[in-house]
């Protein structure tokens, strides 16, 4: 019985998701199973809120604010892309639509963060694998896309 309840204990800890409570996929991976209009605003979306939230944190380090800036410089083009496609595809203003992206990133922060506490009460650390890995991924699209001159 004692052997049991040991290995109960240990299996919980072990197959429990230690990354994150809101966000078990990554972006990249989401997309990999998701294609359309749709997906893609969300897509947008998500990145414009990984974005604020990694500058939020950088902006209480030392030697981060610049980098934090280009980060909310990178949220603001998710938001407006994210709107674009929403505009273009639910025949909405470009205002709404910005609007809808701003709400809607703020919304994808705040799961963000709710991540981020999470791990950091596991793990010690505010980023979560999924976190790196949608900052990466992100970075690296919206970066490429502004540089093809989108």
């Amino acid at each position: 019985m004692k052997r049991l309840i040991i290995y109960f204990l240990f299996s919980f800890f072990v197959f429990s998701n230690a990354y994150a409570k809101n966000f078990n996929q990554t972006i990249q991976k989401y997309l990999e199973n998701n294609k359309g209009n749709t997906e893609m605003v969300y897509a947008f979306n998500r990145c414009a809120a990984v974005f604020t939230y990694v500058a939020t944190k950088l902006f209480n380090e030392p030697n981060q604010k610049e980098r934090a800036l280009n980060l909310v410089k990178l949220s603001s083009k998710s938001s407006e892309l994210a709107a674009g496609i929403h505009s273009k595809y639910n025949k909405k203003t470009l205002n709404e639509s910005l609007r809808m992206s701003e709400s809607r990133m703020m919304e994808l922060d705040k799961l963000y963060r709710q991540d981020g506490e999470e791990y950091f009460n596991k793990n010690g650390r505010f980023f979560s694998p999924v976190i790196l890995d949608d900052l990466q991924y992100c970075t690296n699209e919206i970066v490429e896309l502004i540089n093809s001159g989108y």
